[in-house]
């Protein structure tokens, strides 16, 4: 996608590649929806001043320069390397002083189905934190920009880039706040654990023995940082996983369980249900027309 001049009010703030779309209502209980997205290069005099917010989470991704956040009655700057991270329906200004410019990408997600996986983002982080590795956020909003495909595909595409970057954000935070706190990296070490060996069987001892720590150690501060217990962090990973393989490839219920570690395909089309109000099987049904991306 072409860079376009960003203008405002009839006042030209830059450069822009951006996206605005309009879902349909077809996979509204199941679909994670990016409605709008993209890129700016902001100078001065460009601003938004929403009296009202909006009704939907609004992330931005800062390259460099310097954008002035307020929220909440405080003022944030948005330097390079900052997630900041704007809830639905608070009041929100964000602007660019005459001395300086703001690069960033950005993206609005509704907040059905994500609420408390981006509200957890944010009691650990607040609403304005660094984090290493921004760019990879940015490649997530560029393939959105940058979709080959149309319609409902387009759709799925995007619902998976935003699940994808959602996840990578959890993480980065996670990490993040671990790295800055009392128990080092150890967090870092069992998510990564986990990540690696979700497939086979994972018990709190495994993880014990790799990190030389405390069974009981390893719960109380996992669940402190994470808010989930070890666990219900490598029960969630399962099915995200298992999510991706339901929707784009053709293995049966019983393979793709067993993939993602479940001995039984029964339970795990219990976990499956609680999680998701669907089975495996009607979940692939209502999406069996995603392509192999």
């Amino acid at each position: 996608m072409k860079k376009f001049d960003l203008i405002l009010n009839n006042l030209y703030c830059g450069k822009t590649r951006d996206m605005h779309y309009l879902f349909s209502d077809i996979y509204n209980d199941i679909l994670l929806k990016s409605s709008s997205f993209g890129w700016h290069y902001a100078i001065y005099p460009y601003c938004f001043d929403r009296h009202k917010g909006l009704g939907n989470y609004l992330i931005f991704f800062t390259l460099d320069g310097n954008g002035h956040i307020l929220y909440n009655g405080k003022e944030y700057s948005a330097l390079k390397n900052t997630v900041t991270i704007l809830p639905p329906f608070f009041p929100h200004k964000y602007f660019v002083d005459k001395e300086s410019h703001w690069e960033f990408y950005w993206v609005h997600i509704e907040p059905y189905g994500i609420k408390n996986f981006i509200d957890s983002i944010l009691a650990k982080q607040g609403v304005n934190f660094q984090i290493q590795g921004i760019d990879k956020f940015g490649k997530y909003i560029e393939n959105m920009l940058e979709s080959p495909y149309i319609g409902i595909e387009n759709e799925i595409y995007i619902s998976r880039q935003t699940s994808e970057l959602l996840h990578d954000l959890f993480y980065a935070s996670v990490v993040n706040y671990s790295l800055n706190s009392d128990n080092n990296n150890f967090v870092k070490e069992v998510i990564d654990y986990i990540s690696q060996n979700y497939m086979n069987q994972i018990t709190i001892q495994n993880i014990s023995e790799k990190l030389f720590m405390s069974p009981c150690y390893i719960i109380r501060n996992f669940k402190k940082y994470t808010g989930y217990t070890p666990y219900a962090y490598l029960k969630k990973y399962r099915l995200m996983k298992s999510i991706e393989l339901l929707s784009a490839t053709n293995f049966q219920i019983k393979e793709v369980a067993a993939m993602v570690g479940y001995n039984s395909v029964s339970h795990f089309i219990s976990e499956f249900k609680d999680e998701k109000d669907v089975t495996p099987n009607e979940f692939r049904q209502k999406i069996k027309i995603i392509p192999k991306m």
